[in-house]
């Protein structure tokens, strides 16, 4: 049987070889235990290889030859799901652990890989307190965001932990990143509302083709009912709802001086009847047979809605002492001193209410619908009252356009507008007043 001496030397192999050679560190010994090992990928007791082993004890050289030699996964799986890159971040191996990380990543290691507890690296580096691991990690695109089995995010270890300076540089870069994709999602909702303003438009357009074929087909019917030439056919009738009488006027204008339609009793003789003279000649003709000593009389066109009425100049302000004076309460000042509190409205942006509708999912995701039923692409990641402002504009007032409390032109309505408080009330006139004496103090 020999004794328990002979008995140990007798069951050692190469393997058990190369985990001693890994957990100590000998680069030699391991080369050597390599030429006589069958399975390179073969586990020990507690379910790690010889790579999980050489990551735990952050030692580069023996990574280098069982990944660059030996063709070892850096991803293979170990107990609870731990990867070489979860066991490699350890406060222990201090500098050592950073150089090992990155070489891990250079040859392919997932960063945002999860154990059976949902932890990712970043998680681990957040508890180890080890800023540089994570500043490795999330500049090679780790999750910030990722959460394990109990909810925690690696700023929430952070937290838990106190690594305060761990904490500030995930703060920082959540909130960067989440500006950048909120930049990124209204990028896309400009996108969409384009989109869907083409597809309104071209909606738009083939009703309007409908409708003008169905009034053409209304117009030649009435033609065949009337009995009128086939040319007039021709004419295109608009979509709108404009007269076909005066349209049919237009076109028969030259050919029907009676101004009567053609197949009345009236026009049945004239009908075939042209005239050659041109508008100009007739103008003159009519000119000369006019007596001479009629005058025609000139009339001012009257004030039409797109003509600018000339405004005439208002009171100045009435600076007499006398107290008999008429007292002057509007008051005139030069255009463009100051816009005041209700600037000049500004174009708005285009309403989708006639068109669009939004709608909320149990799961928060919220869906763009337009009001005939057709499903339109998925909303953009974003809040539902910013997609509810943008898309329809006029349900909310900017800033400058929220109604005020006070909006007057006459100074005796000052006194009326407030009612008295005990509380010091400043007025538009006092407030301008400290404006202007000392700029920038609101």
């Amino acid at each position: 049987m020999g004794t328990p001496r002979q008995r140990l030397v007798v069951r050692r192999t190469a393997e058990s070889d190369m985990f001693e050679a890994v957990l100590a560190g000998d680069l030699f010994f391991l080369q050597y235990t390599l030429k006589n090992v069958t399975c390179i990928t073969v586990m020990d007791k507690q379910g790690y290889t010889v790579l999980h082993l050489a990551a735990l004890q952050a030692s580069l050289d023996c990574m280098k030859l069982l990944v660059e030699q030996q063709h070892m996964d850096v991803n293979i799986l170990g107990a609870a799901g731990r990867r070489p890159i979860h066991l490699v971040i350890s406060k222990k191996n201090g500098v050592r652990a950073l150089h090992c990380l990155k070489y891990l990543i250079q040859h392919g290691a997932w960063v945002n890989v999860e154990n059976q507890e949902r932890e990712t690296p970043l998680h681990k580096a957040a508890c180890e307190g080890m800023l540089d691991c994570v500043t490795l990690l999330v500049d090679s695109g780790a999750d910030p965001r990722a959460q394990d089995c109990r909810g925690n995010t690696p700023l929430s270890n952070t937290k838990l932990w106190g690594h305060q300076d761990c904490g500030r540089y995930l703060k920082d870069v959540m909130w960067k990143k989440d500006k950048a994709e909120q930049a990124q999602e209204l990028i896309n909702l400009n996108h969409l509302k384009c989109k869907i303003l083409k597809w309104e438009i071209d909606k738009a357009e083939e009703f309007t083709k409908k409708k003008e074929q169905v009034n053409q087909l209304k117009f030649e019917s009435w033609i065949d009912q009337k009995g009128f030439s086939e040319k007039l056919k021709t004419v295109r009738v608009p979509g709108n709802r404009t007269p076909l009488i005066p349209l049919l006027a237009k076109g028969l204008k030259g050919t029907n001086p009676a101004g009567e339609l053609p197949g009345s009793a009236a026009g049945k003789g004239s009908w075939k009847k042209t005239t050659n003279m041109k508008k100009p000649e007739a103008d003159k003709k009519a000119k000369q047979m006019r007596h001479p000593a009629e005058k025609i009389q000139q009339v001012e066109p009257e004030a039409t809605a797109g003509s600018v009425p000339s405004m005439a100049p208002k009171e100045p302000w009435n600076l007499s002492t006398n107290p008999a004076s008429p007292l002057v309460t509007e008051i005139s000042r030069p255009p463009g001193v100051r816009l005041g509190t209700h600037p000049e409205e500004s174009p708005g942006q285009r309403d989708f209410r006639e068109f669009l509708c939004l709608l909320q999912g149990s799961d928060g995701h919220v869906q763009i619908h337009t009001l005939r039923g057709d499903k339109v692409l998925p909303a953009p990641r974003l809040p539902l009252e910013v997609l509810k402002k943008s898309l329809f504009p006029g349900d909310h007032l900017g800033r400058i356009q929220v109604p005020q409390d006070f909006h007057s032109r006459y100074i005796l309505d000052l006194q009326r507008r407030r009612p008295p408080s005990q509380e010091q009330v400043w007025s538009e006139m006092a407030m301008h007043l400290s404006e202007t004496l000392e700029p920038r103090r609101y």
